[in-house]
C-alpha cells in the first residue's frame, strides 16, 4: 500500500496500519509518545488521541504527518545502516593528563587553567571525567556570557539551582554548592569578561569548590595578563593548576588511530598529516568517519587512502595535506 495517499474508502484500515506501524517504530527506538509526537509536528495530546483512536476531529491532516513521520524513520535507518561510528572516548595521553589536573582541582580544591589549541579533546576530557566523578558541572561560556550576572545565570540553570524568589542570585549559587567538594569546568572560558572570572574566584574562595577555566590558547595570555596586574593578585595567586596544549602529541594520535581498529600504514600516515592540521585530533575522527562510511558504502572491509582523500575534501573542501607513503 503506498503510505503517502490513504484511500478514503479504507481509510481506517489503512490507519489501522500506520497505528501498527507507529507502535513497531516506537518499540524499536524506545521513543515516548511525547517524543513521537514532538518528531510528528503534533500536540502530545492529539497524538496520544490518534493512537488510540478514540480522536474527535479531521483524521486526514494527522495521517499525513504520521506517514511523513515514518518515512523520516526509514531514511534515518538507511543511512544510519552505512554510516560508521567513531570510537568511544580514547584515553589518550593529553586526556588522563587533563583528567588528573580536574582531579586535583575538584579534591584539592584549586582553581585551573587549561588553554590550548582547537581539536585537543580538551571538552571530550572534561565530559568524560564529569561522567566518572561526581559533582561536577560543566558550563559553556558564548559571546551573551561576558557579564558576571549572565554567567550566574548560565550557572544556575546548569547546577538546577535556579529560583523565582528575590534572594541573591550568587547566594543561591553559594549555599547549592556548599559542602558538595564539586568541580566546575568553564569551557570555552576565553569568552568570560575579567568581572566575571573575579565572580567565580569568589565563588571558589567562599565554597572551597574547584574551578578550571579551559579554552583555547587566546585563554593563557589573557590569564598571564592579569596576574601582572595588582588588582587581580588574588585570582592569580590561586590558580594552582596550569596546562598548556600546544597541539596534539604523537601518543595522543597513535592511541585514537588505534581505537579505530586495522588500519593500513598508508592511512595512518595520511590520517598523522590530518592531525596537525587546523582542528587537529578533532579533524581527523570527522576525515575517519566519513572515509569509513565510504569504505563501508562501497562494501570494502578496510578504509583506503583514497578514502581519507575524499573524505578530506568534503570536510575541508581542499586537497588533502602531503604525507610520507609508505614503501610496501
Amino acid at each position: 500500500m503506498n503510505m503517502a495517499v490513504i484511500d478514503k474508502g479504507n481509510a481506517e484500515m489503512a490507519r489501522e496500519e500506520l497505528r501498527a506501524r507507529v507502535r513497531t517504530e516506537q518499540a524499536r527506538l524506545g521513543l515516548s509518545q511525547k517524543q513521537i509526537a514532538d518528531q510528528a509536528g503534533m500536540s502530545s495530546g492529539t497524538f496520544s488521541t490518534w493512537l488510540s483512536n478514540t480522536y474527535k476531529g479531521n483524521y486526514e491532516a494527522y495521517d499525513v504527518l504520521i506517514v511523513k513521520w515514518l518515512e523520516s524513520c526509514s531514511a534515518r535507518s538507511r543511512i544510519r545502516a552505512v554510516r560508521a561510528r567513531a570510537p568511544e572516548f580514547v584515553h589518550t595521553h593529553t586526556a588522563r593528563k587533563l583528567m588528573a589536573l580536574m582531579e586535583a582541582a575538584q579534591y584539592g580544591p584549586e582553581l585551573g587553567v587549561v588553554a590550548g589549541a582547537a581539536g585537543v579533546g580538551k571538552t571530550m576530557a572534561a565530559k568524560a571525567y564529569a561522567g566518572q566523578n561526581p559533582n561536577v558541572w560543566i558550563i559553556t561560556a558564548d559571546e551573551s556570557m561576558k557579564s558576571a550576572a549572565a554567567t550566574l545565570i548560565e550557572i544556575e540553570d546548569v547546577l538546577g539551582c535556579a529560583s523565582e524568589r528575590g534572594s541573591r542570585r550568587v547566594r543561591r549559587v553559594e549555599r547549592f554548592l556548599e559542602g558538595r567538594q564539586g568541580l566546575i569546568v568553564i569551557d570555552e572560558a576565553q569568552f568570560l569578561s575579567t568581572k566575571a572570572i573575579e565572580q567565580l574566584r569568589s565563588i571558589f574562595d567562599k565554597t572551597q569548590t574547584g574551578i578550571v577555566f579551559m579554552g583555547n590558547a587566546p585563554l593563557n595570555d589573557r590569564f598571564g595578563a592579569l596576574g601582572r596586574l595588582p588588582d587581580h593578585a588574588q585570582l592569580f595567586s590561586r590558580i594552582d593548576e596550569w596546562e598548556i596544549i600546544k597541539g596534539p602529541v604523537s601518543q595522543d594520535v597513535d592511541a585514537i588511530l588505534d581505537a579505530w581498529g586495522e588500519l593500513d600504514s598508508d592511512v595512518r600516515e595520511a590520517c598523522r598529516a590530518v592531525a596537525v592540521q587546523q582542528g587537529a585530533l578533532r579533524s581527523m575522527n570527522k576525515v575517519l568517519l566519513k572515509a569509513s562510511t565510504m569504505a563501508r558504502v562501497r562494501n570494502a572491509e578496510t578504509i583506503s587512502v583514497d578514502d581519507v582523500k575524499a573524505a578530506w575534501k568534503k570536510h575541508m573542501t581542499g586537497e588533502m595535506p602531503a604525507f610520507r607513503r609508505i614503501a610496501a
